[in-house]
């Protein structure tokens, strides 16, 4: 016997995709984000001078010090990709803007020649409209009268 795939039931797969996103990422940014409030309520409520000395170790080694060593690599990521993106801005800057300028040039050439073809295609049309117009009457549909169907739309308007 052979099995079947069974159909994707998309409700179900979307409710179990966010209670793994509420179990794995929610819940331990909201814990986290309370204990921080919590010891930071109890420092600052706290009368004597050593209890919020003890509070303020804590967070300083449960807070500060896990969040710089993580986000370290990631400034010195950040440095690195700066001092790496000016480099390559100054030592770039002279070819670009020689590319700009020959593209500028090649566009200017470009519009000049299409503006000659262009003029010497209206004018070379002009020149052979009535050859045109003589030559291909001939593939024209004679209509009933004995006309083809362009000059009896020009004389009539409307094409029998």
């Amino acid at each position: 016997m052979e099995k079947t795939a069974q159909p994707i039931n998309r409700e179900e797969q979307a409710r179990h995709l966010r209670r793994v996103a509420r179990l794995t990422i929610w819940i331990p940014f909201i814990l986290g984000f309370v204990a921080l409030i919590a010891m930071t309520t109890a420092a600052a409520l706290l009368p004597s001078e050593g209890q919020t000395s003890l509070v303020a170790n804590c967070m300083t080694i449960l807070v500060l010090c896990p969040g710089v060593l993580c986000l370290l690599p990631i400034y010195l990521l950040f440095v690195a990709a700066a001092y790496g993106m000016d480099t390559l801005n100054r030592r770039i800057s002279e070819p670009m803007m020689s590319l700009e300028r020959f593209t500028q040039k090649v566009a200017q050439r470009t519009e000049n020649v299409s503006e000659r073809a262009a003029r010497a295609s209206i004018t070379l049309n002009a020149q052979f409209a009535s050859i045109d117009k003589a030559v291909l009457s001939i593939f024209d549909r004679p209509t009933s009268n004995g006309s083809t169907d362009e000059q009896s739309e020009s004389d009539t308007g409307k094409v029998e």
